[in-house]
């Protein structure tokens, strides 16, 4: 049985997303996810989220999303612009209540 895949286009190149994936850029403050993978087109930005400690297997929650995207990651707190955000490719974690 084949799965259904999305299509998204990034610049001249189409790439598959799988569904239940979404970048970051699109959670709201109070989201809780998880990193699943990260675009690796831009090596530099790879590198900085690497660094930050951004990686997949990593849970995260979105604090504010303006002017700037702040985030929980494990015990620190960081701040990504909205092409780092764009650049992190996330599963949705359920709301905790």
């Amino acid at each position: 049985m084949s799965e259904a895949v999305a299509f998204e286009l990034e610049g001249p190149e189409l790439s598959a997303v799988p569904p239940g994936e979404v970048d970051l850029s699109t959670l709201r403050a109070g989201d809780r996810a998880v990193v699943v993978r990260l675009d690796e087109s831009d090596a530099a930005r790879l590198h900085k989220l690497l660094a930050l400690g951004i990686l997949p297997g990593v849970s995260i929650s979105v604090r504010r999303r303006s002017p700037c995207f702040v985030l929980d990651v494990g015990y620190s707190q960081l701040a990504l612009d909205s092409a780092g955000a764009a650049s992190v490719f996330v599963r949705r974690m359920a709301a905790s209540r």
